[in-house]
């Protein structure tokens, strides 16, 4: 891992709150670097980052949010594949969501 406490320290709370933020161009600027974050952290900071967005998932009551949680688990998929069982379940949890736009 390249800088483990920048990372832990600045980059991973931008990009959380970017994907929590009110304006969709910014939610989707973040979504988009996802991948390269992967290939870059590796599989400690995915494992962490993706229970972190099913908390987001299971807790926050903002769909924008929740929806941005789902297009980031996709594109930790697309970056590795070895956390598509972990981010499907986590989908198939958000199906019985009462929003249909996450449903």
């Amino acid at each position: 891992m390249k800088n483990p406490d920048l990372f832990k320290q600045k980059l991973e709370p931008m990009i959380t709150s970017y994907l929590k933020d009110r304006a969709s161009a910014i939610r989707v600027a973040a979504i988009e670097r996802i991948q390269e974050l992967v290939k870059v952290y590796g599989s400690n900071w995915c494992n962490t980052f993706i229970d972190r967005l099913g908390d987001i998932l299971a807790k926050d009551p903002c769909f924008h949010f929740k929806l941005a949680a789902i297009s980031t688990i996709r594109e930790i998929i697309y970056a590795n594949d070895q956390y598509l069982e972990k981010g499907i379940n986590l989908i198939f949890q958000a199906s019985s969501e009462n929003v249909p736009n996450v449903r």
